[in-house]
C-alpha cells in the first residue's frame, strides 16, 4: 500500500475493526493492484472467515482456504471481463514482430532506441476491449506469469 503503513499496523487494524471484506477474485486483484502484501491479503482472508491472525503469523499459507475462481475460469489461460461482467478466454492471435526506427536511432546518436512493432494478421485484432480492462492469468501452482506461453508450443 502506498500510505507507508507497516504490515503489522494494517493487520492489527483488520483484526480490531468490524466489517466485511471482498475476498472474491476481483477483490483480491484490486488489493494486490493497490499494493497490498501477501501478509495483508492473508489476514483479510482469515478475518473474512471469522478468524484473527497476528502480524507475525500472517502469511499466504495462514489462509484457511484459497478463494474460489469466478465462473467461466476453469482451465489454465488468460481471461478478460467482458462488458456484461462475465469472464471470457483470451484467444490466441498470431502477431508478427518487426523492428524499426533505425533512422531515428542513428539520427539521435543512440538516444532514441529502435522500435518493435507488432502486426496482427488481417490488420485488426479479434479482441477489442475498452479501458480499463480486467484480466486474470490462471496458472498451475508453482508457475509465474513470466513463464506463461499461450502459443501452445511448449
Amino acid at each position: 500500500m502506498t500510505a507507508g503503513l507497516s504490515d503489522d499496523l494494517i493487520i492489527s487494524a483488520i483484526n480490531s475493526s468490524p466489517g466485511t471484506y471482498n475476498t472474491s477474485a476481483d477483490g483480491l486483484i484490486a488489493l494486490k493492484g493497490a499494493g497490498a502484501t501477501d501478509k495483508v491479503v492473508a489476514a483479510i482472508l482469515v478475518k473474512s472467515n471469522g478468524g484473527s491472525v497476528s502480524a507475525a503469523s500472517a502469511s499466504p499459507t495462514a489462509a484457511p482456504s484459497a478463494p474460489t475462481l469466478p465462473p467461466g475460469i476453469d482451465s489454465e489461460g488468460i481471461y478478460y471481463k467482458d462488458s456484461s461482467g462475465t469472464w471470457q478466454d483470451v484467444t490466441a492471435e498470431v502477431v508478427n514482430f518487426k523492428t524499426g526506427g533505425v533512422v531515428k536511432h542513428v539520427a539521435s546518436v543512440g538516444i532514441v532506441k529502435g522500435d518493435l512493432n507488432g502486426h496482427i494478421g488481417g490488420g485488426k485484432s479479434k479482441l477489442a476491449l475498452k479501458a480499463p480492462a480486467s484480466f486474470i492469468i490462471y496458472l498451475p501452482e508453482g508457475r509465474s506469469p513470466g513463464e506463461y506461453h499461450s502459443c501452445g508450443c511448449e
